[in-house]
């Protein structure tokens, strides 16, 4: 009976033991079992950091708009939201190269993960989306009202696996991972070859109030995957106004509009209507139907004489132009 009430404690206390020594293991809510050694992550990006010079507009609002890098790490069991995510706002950007090492380090769990990182503009003053809702750099999107004429609009993105499970059960482990970074929409710009007979025919005060309305006639992406670099959210009735006193005087003639359309590696194209107004809202001209063609990491120009085109009092006809210029950007 002694021996007994001896054994019972000594066994009662070999359980407990066991017990608590497995609970020094977090798990996720998948069930899956975290290792507590942590991989430091540092990311170097290489990009061009000036805002496309092919893509000419006036930068007096410059000050308007500050660089913003996004920092995401997703799971590869959920793509859709960040495991983590760093922010990271600049007002002016100095880099000797086209490569820099941005200022944030990751502590991640040594489990896989795809690495994005995502550039772009928003308004000074504020850490908020502008052109694009970002809460997900699988689906980043337009925001509304589209702002399209601005140069701002030019995005960047980057995107890399990251497999950390060789680094379980090692402490201390730092890496520096390059990602090279390229542009997520593809820039478009309208160049009119006729505006001193638009002055002659409607007069200088007309031009100096007039607009050009850009209204894409059929389905056109609002959406991009950074993680797969894919464009998505094909959206019809999307447009924007361009104040032609905001046009800039090119060699060729004058750019009236610009934009960026989200873009894959093939070349596709869309369809897309003019339409000059005056400051009332007067329809002066119209060119419809236009096809303009893009692709990821090419400028397109489109060169004709938007501006007079009508030659009836039919002014809704087709119009002939130039082909498409298509420049490779990263040969510039």
């Amino acid at each position: 009976m002694t021996m007994k009430k001896i054994h019972y404690p000594i066994l009662c206390l070999f359980v407990l033991c066991t017990l608590l020594s497995g609970c020094f293991h977090e798990y996720p809510e998948d069930g899956e079992a975290i290792n507590p050694t942590q991989v430091k992550v540092e990311v170097e990006v290489s990009l061009d950091f000036t805002v496309n010079p092919l893509v000419w507009q006036t930068r007096a609002d410059a000050a308007a708009f500050r660089r913003r890098f996004i920092v995401d790490v997703y799971r590869d069991d959920n793509p859709t939201a960040p495991a983590e995510r760093k922010v990271l706002i600049f007002d002016d950007i100095k880099t000797e190269g086209e490569s820099f090492r941005l200022p944030v380090t990751l502590a991640l769990q040594p489990l896989d993960y795809i690495l994005v990182v995502w550039t772009d503009h928003i308004a000074a003053g504020t850490d908020e989306d502008y052109f694009y809702n970002t809460a997900t750099l699988s689906d980043v999107h337009c925001l509304s009202p589209y702002r399209g004429n601005s140069i701002y609009r030019d995005a960047l993105y980057g995107a890399t696996e990251l497999d950390l499970s060789e680094y379980r059960g090692k402490w201390g482990e730092t890496l520096r991972i390059p990602l090279q970074m390229e542009r997520a929409a593809s820039p478009v710009r309208w160049v009119a070859t006729d505006y001193d007979l638009f002055v002659e025919k409607h007069g200088k005060k007309v031009a100096e109030g007039a607009k050009v309305v850009v209204n894409y006639g059929f389905y056109l992406p609002q959406g991009f995957n950074a993680l797969t670099g894919l464009p998505q959210r094909s959206e019809l009735s999307t447009s924007f106004t361009a104040p032609l006193a905001d046009a800039e005087v090119l060699e060729e003639g004058l750019q009236i509009a610009s934009d960026y359309i989200f873009a894959g590696d093939e070349e596709t194209f869309a369809v897309v209507n003019l339409d000059v107004t005056d400051a009332e809202g007067k329809l002066l001209n119209r060119v419809e139907n236009l096809k303009v063609k893009y692709k990821k990491g090419y400028l397109t120009t489109l060169k004709s004489n938007f501006l007079t085109s009508e030659e009836s009092s039919n002014i809704h006809i087709d119009v002939e132009f130039d082909e498409d210029i298509l420049i490779d950007l990263d040969k510039q």
